[in-house]
């Protein structure tokens, strides 16, 4: 009885809180009496309906500015939302989301936490402030945010998938037991299926158990595949107009003659995924005069919107590069010269020396076989590496890229650096002077202390280019080799 008495008498002093609009000390009352009694269903839902009953949606203008990319637009909405509403956590999410991709890392992490400080059972805000953390490389605050979004919701596959990719597994593992247990769960979702085989794949390849490893491998590729419906003659067909386009010009076309007003000076490192462009955009980002941008989809998507099916005429160049800067200017980049390292920007070669025949091109290239298997390796969140969930499809995409490359090469001859990964590691000073030199910047080998370097990294190499420059990387595949005899040999025959 007394409980009772005691259950309501602070129900009533949070409702009169909330009734003089003192939002926050409503909450810290039903938080208090939580304390007290942690397992009350009553409280706690009484508690989630306050917290929601101030809780906004991002309008329609929000999302059709954010979809845009016009991200200042973005800020400038949220914080306009905040002042009538200042305990919306979704839009504090969205607004984190919005910094987090202009690689605002700490106004990213401000606004998440300030969501989950609004709403401290709001998973989703626990796992955003994970990734943040993860991409800002503070792994033990990542994995702390990751378990507080599974404590809320345990069958969230998405974040045990998260979690794998920064822990180091051991034998008996009790991550890892738990999703092999989530895993033979009834009402599974193949999506879900597919966070956790990849999950799966990496625990048991760190605990050395190379077959189980592969079979989850095989297992969450095979999903995955089938969840695009992905057919590699579509890529085939691009890649030949691409080559057909630029093949029926009698001379090369880069019209040094555009001319607009802009201060930038972009660099371009292309390639395939998983062949160093991380790497070498953190050791390039150590020149005081450089910014890393990260993988831009700018280039492809511009190329879709202005439908460029000829580069060549109808101003399309300029076209696409006033779409490209206008978006780099949202990044608010305060230095002139900056990397878009967009790997799969080397199916547009042409069309930047086109648009930009300013910029500089560095195209890294790995060892083939460590290439595709890493690919392979991945769950990529993009949805531009379809090709890469097949190993089949892995080796043909791997010719064709090969064909490419050394088309643009003979194409423009002077305008290509080209780099090669696994020498970059061995001899570094050697490869990256005249790397340098090209780009018309000093080098000094401090660069090479670039994992001190802090900044968003948001790809699968997020915890490779933490460390020290190391050998040995592109050897991976050799635990695997028994598995994968046919498909080297296939990839051998292509190249």
């Amino acid at each position: 009885m007394d409980d009772v008495l005691s259950i309501n008498s602070s129900i009533y002093k949070a409702k009169k809180y909330l009734n003089q609009n003192d939002f926050k000390a409503a909450k810290n009352q039903y938080l208090k009496i939580l304390l007290k009694f942690p397992k009350n269903i009553r409280i706690l839902n009484e508690l989630k309906i306050l917290i929601n009953s101030q809780n906004i949606q991002p309008n329609d203008e929000i999302i059709n500015y954010f979809n845009q990319g016009k991200f200042q637009e973005v800020i400038s909405l949220c914080y306009t939302v905040l002042e009538k509403h200042p305990y919306s956590y979704s839009i504090y999410n969205i607004l984190a989301i919005t910094y987090q991709i202009l690689r605002n890392y700490n106004c990213s992490i401000e606004s998440f936490s300030k969501a989950i400080d609004i709403n401290p059972y709001y998973a989703d805000g626990y796992y955003n402030l994970g990734v943040a953390y993860t991409q800002n490389g503070d792994f033990e605050k990542a994995l702390k945010n990751y378990n507080k979004a599974l404590s809320l919701n345990p069958n969230n596959t998405v974040v045990h998938r998260s979690i794998s990719l920064i822990k180091k597994y051991e034998h008996d593992d009790d991550h890892l037991n738990k999703m092999l247990t989530l895993l033979k769960s009834q009402g599974m979702q193949e999506n879900q299926k597919t966070q956790l085989y990849f999950a799966l794949a990496k625990a048991f390849e760190d605990i050395r158990d190379y077959k189980k490893s592969f079979d989850f491998y095989i297992k969450g590729n095979y999903l995955r595949k089938k969840e695009f419906k992905y057919n590699i003659k579509e890529d085939e067909n691009l890649f030949k107009n691409i080559r057909k386009e630029f093949f029926k010009k009698n001379e090369v076309f880069t019209n040094n003659n555009l001319k607009t007003k802009n201060k930038f000076k972009p660099i371009f490192i292309v390639g395939l995924p998983r062949s160093g462009s991380s790497l070498l955009e953190k050791i390039i980002s150590c020149h005081p005069k450089v910014h890393a941008c990260g993988e831009l989809d700018l280039i492809e998507k511009g190329i879709k919107i202005i439908q460029m099916d000829n580069i060549f005429k109808n101003n399309n160049s300029k076209l696409l590069r006033s779409f490209y800067f206008e978006n780099i200017l949202q990044l608010k980049i305060r230095k002139n010269i900056f990397i878009d390292k967009m790997p799969l920007n080397f199916r547009w070669i042409g069309y930047i020396l086109s648009s930009f025949p300013e910029a500089k091109i560095i195209h890294i290239s790995r060892s083939p076989v460590a290439t595709c298997w890493s690919m392979f390796k991945q769950y990529f969140n993009s949805y531009g590496n379809q090709f890469a969930y097949d190993l089949d499809d892995l080796v043909k995409y791997y010719k064709m890229y090969d064909e490419l490359m050394k088309f643009w090469n003979d194409l423009y001859p002077k305008k290509i650096y080209n780099i090669n990964y696994e020498l970059l590691t061995e001899s570094p000073a050697k490869q990256l002077t005249p790397l340098f030199r090209y780009l018309n910047l000093e080098y000094k080998n401090d660069f090479l202390q670039f994992y001190k370097n802090h900044g968003l990294i948001e790809t699968a190499s997020l915890s490779q280019v933490r460390k020290q420059l190391y050998t040995g990387s592109s050897l991976n595949y050799l635990n695997f080799k028994v598995f994968l005899n046919e498909f080297i040999k296939k990839l051998n025959n292509k190249i």
